[in-house]
């Protein structure tokens, strides 16, 4: 996993706070952040490949996010299978399929900082 934060938690501009105690922001007041190419989500697709994502990542941060899409059935984090450094980003598979369309919206929301970008995860075997 990860490192863990270490000190404090991160400060919002919202000044909103998550269940977790953790901040998840939404996009500071008059910014953008532009989302990349979105592809069409492939037939039965119930995962979102989610990149950007800081250093300081934590499951419970992906489903506070994500938790007015739907449950989540895991939350795989991307490492080097050379050096082990964490690549800054992973796979968030749902129970349902509905469920990603739904995070998709969550493009360009501010996690711990950082513009997170979604798109959906491409079936085994096709990458």
């Amino acid at each position: 996993k990860p490192e863990l934060l270490k000190e404090g938690i991160p400060v919002l501009t919202d000044g909103s706070s998550s269940s977790s105690g953790k901040k998840i922001s939404r996009r500071p007041e008059g910014t953008t952040h532009q989302q990349r190419h979105i592809t069409a989500r492939p037939e039965g697709c119930n995962v979102i490949f989610v990149s950007g994502v800081s250093k300081h990542i934590e499951d419970k941060h992906m489903e506070d996010l994500f938790k007015d899409c739907g449950e989540i059935s895991e939350i795989r984090w991307i490492f080097d299978r050379n050096t082990g450094n964490f690549k800054q980003c992973g796979c968030v598979e749902f129970i349902n399929e509905d469920s990603v369309d739904l995070a998709m919206a969550k493009a360009g929301e501010y996690v711990l900082g950082n513009p997170i970008r979604i798109n959906y995860a491409k079936p085994k075997g096709r990458r």
